[in-house]
């Protein structure tokens, strides 16, 4: 069973790597719950000699072929890598975070955990609160659907969380998962302030 008294966090990272131990440059999250969307995160780091961990010219190739505004984005951050990881573990521990999702689990959370490593710092989660979207959409008999315009900009760290965990909800609501399943509370029509920021980046 989906423990429904805890605190869920979807995670997604935009990097420049694929691996753990890859720079992490910006970090979005959201809190989800079975009556919608919550408390959101976003920060992005600047890419100076403060940003640790390693690079793929794939990778780079990725963020070469995509649109302005996922590439601009990814430039906009302002302050240091570790600061991003402090501010989200902050933000963490004030919305009263107890899960961690990702969309899969061997990306984005191990990830983030290794870029806190880098650091001298620990990932603000239990090591058994690890998530993974692609296990409940199996379970659901449902897919992950791309983003379009009115979802946000895809690539986006905070805007890929937010749509990751929309479709989550939509799959709970259709297993009936005990707790999960509010007959009026919203399913993957949930839309979320993309504008709400936590942390010194900008969305």
């Amino acid at each position: 069973m989906i423990d429904i008294v805890g605190t869920h966090v979807m995670l997604d990272l935009e990097t420049l790597g694929t691996e753990p131990g890859c720079a992490v440059v910006s970090v979005g999250a959201c809190v989800f719950s079975a009556h919608g969307i919550g408390p959101t995160f976003y920060d992005a780091a600047v890419m100076d000699d403060t940003l640790l961990g390693s690079t793929s010219p794939a990778t780079l190739a990725f963020w070469l072929r995509q649109g302005d505004a996922a590439r601009g984005a990814l430039l906009k951050g302002r302050v240091k890598q570790a600061d991003v990881l402090a501010a989200f573990s902050h933000w963490w521990r004030q919305v009263g975070g107890n899960y961690v999702w990702s969309h899969g689990e061997a990306f984005d959370i191990p990830v983030l955990e290794a870029a806190y490593r880098l650091h001298g710092m620990n990932a603000p989660w239990h090591y058994r609160a690890g998530r993974d979207t692609r296990t409940l959409m199996d379970v659901a008999g449902a897919r992950m659907p791309a983003m379009d315009a009115s979802d946000g900009v895809q690539h986006h760290a905070l805007h890929d969380a937010v749509h990751q965990a929309r479709h989550c909800l939509a799959a709970l609501k259709t297993l009936r998962v005990p707790g999960w399943f509010v007959p009026d509370a919203p399913g993957a029509e949930i839309k979320a302030d993309m504008s709400a920021t936590t942390g010194d980046g900008e969305a």
